[in-house]
C-alpha cells in the first residue's frame, strides 16, 4: 500500500501552522512543518508555494480556518477572521494539484485533536474519575468562544460543533449583575461570547474602571489605547502591576469556570472537558490560581456530579493542527 501523503494547516488571524505528513499503517513521519506570520504575506497561497517541496505530491489537504466557512457540494469558500483573505478549495486543487482539500473550522480541529494528545500538551486541572469511552467536551475562548461534544463510535470521535458561547449570560452574585447590566446598555443581547473573548475581558475591565472610579487614571488609559489591550490587561494582572486588571481576569475566569460547568452539565463529558484558546494557554498560572474550578464546581445539587469531571487545559499550540491532520486521515 502506497503512502499517503497529508497537508495540514491551522489558518489564523496571526499566525499560521503547515505540516507535511507521510503515513503508512500504522506509522506518521512529519516530511516539513513551518510557522508563518500571516501579516507577512499577501496571500495563502503564496505561503503555500514557498512551503510545499518541489515535485512532492499530496494526496489529501486539511486546512482548520479562524473564521466562517461555506459549503456547496465539493466546493468550500472561507474567509480569514483579521485578514483580507478569501479561500476557495477548488482554485488552490488546482493551483497546486491536490486531489482533496477539506476546510474545518478551526474550534473543530481542535477537537478532533483531543483523542490524539500526549501528556505533555495538557495541564491537568481536576483529576476526576475518566471514563474513556465517554463523552468529551471542548470550550475554548480567544476571539470568541467556541464549544463542541466528542461522541464516541465504534471506531473513533465524531465532533459535533454548537453555537454554545452565543447562549445568555447568567450572573451568578451581585457584581456579575452589575456587568450584565453595564453590558445591556451596549449589546441587545449579552451572551457569553461578550465576556469570555478577549474582547469580553477589555469590556469587563472597562466595567471595573468605571466601577471603582478609576476610567480616568493614567493606568487604565494606557492599557485601553495600548496596541492589544487584551493582551495588556491580562500583562498587568500576571505581573500584579494593577489591582483593576487583577480583578478583570480573577472574574473572567469565575465566570469562564461557570460556563464550563454549565457545558459539563448539558453533556456529562465523563472522558473528559477540555479548555482550548490562547487566554487559558498564555495565563496558565493565573488559571490554576483563580477561582475557575470553584465556579465550575459550584452547582448545588450537582456538586459532587461535576467533581467527578476530569478538567484539563490544552497547552499544545498545534493542536488545530494535529486535528487537521487526523480529519484528513480519516476521510482518505
Amino acid at each position: 500500500m502506497p503512502a499517503l501523503n497529508i497537508l495540514s494547516a491551522d489558518i489564523g488571524g496571526t499566525k499560521i501552522f503547515l505540516e507535511l505528513t507521510q503515513h503508512q499503517k500504522q506509522a506518521c513521519i512529519s516530511v516539513k512543518k513551518q510557522k508563518f506570520s500571516s501579516a507577512s504575506y499577501a496571500s495563502f497561497e503564496q505561503i503555500l508555494t514557498e512551503f510545499l517541496p518541489p515535485l512532492h505530491a499530496v494526496d489529501i489537504a486539511c486546512f482548520a480556518v479562524a473564521g466562517p466557512i461555506d459549503s456547496c457540494q465539493y466546493r468550500q469558500t472561507a474567509k480569514v477572521t483579521n485578514l483580507p483573505w478569501q479561500l476557495d478549495n477548488t482554485l488552490i486543487q488546482k493551483t497546486f494539484n491536490i486531489p482533496h482539500i477539506y476546510f474545518i473550522n478551526d474550534f473543530q480541529a481542535t477537537a478532533y485533536a483531543i483523542p490524539h494528545l500526549k501528556n505533555q500538551d495538557i495541564e491537568v486541572l481536576q483529576q476526576g474519575g475518566e471514563k474513556p469511552s465517554g463523552i468529551r467536551a471542548v470550550i475554548g475562548a480567544g476571539t470568541g468562544l467556541g464549544e463542541a461534544i466528542l461522541i464516541h463510535t465504534s471506531s473513533a470521535y465524531e465532533v459535533i460543533a454548537t453555537e454554545g458561547g452565543h447562549q445568555d449570560f447568567a450572573a451568578t452574585d451581585d457584581l456579575e449583575f452589575q456587568l450584565f447590566q453595564h453590558l445591556q446598555q451596549q449589546y441587545p443581547h449579552v451572551s457569553y461570547e461578550r465576556i469570555l473573548s478577549g474582547a469580553g475581558l477589555i469590556c469587563i475591565f472597562d466595567f471595573l474602571a468605571n466601577h471603582s472610579h478609576a476610567q480616568q487614571g493614567q493606568m487604565v488609559q494606557d492599557i485601553l489605547q495600548s496596541a492589544d489591550p487584551a493582551a495588556a490587561i491580562s500583562h498587568a494582572a500576571n505581573h500584579l502591576q494593577y489591582p483593576i486588571a487583577e480583578q478583570s481576569l480573577h472574574l473572567f475566569m469565575k465566570i469562564y469556570g461557570a460556563k464550563a460547568g454549565n457545558l459539563a452539565l448539558s453533556c456529562l463529558p465523563t472522558a473528559g472537558l477540555y479548555i482550548s484558546g490562547g487566554i487559558a494557554a498564555k495565563n496558565l498560572n493565573f488559571l490554576k490560581n483563580s477561582q475557575f474550578l470553584t465556579a465550575f464546581n459550584a452547582k448545588g445539587r450537582m456538586q459532587p456530579l461535576l467533581a467527578k469531571i476530569p478538567v484539563s487545559i490544552i497547552t499544545n499550540q498545534e493542536a488545530g493542527l494535529i486535528g487537521a491532520t487526523h480529519y484528513a486521515k480519516s476521510l482518505a
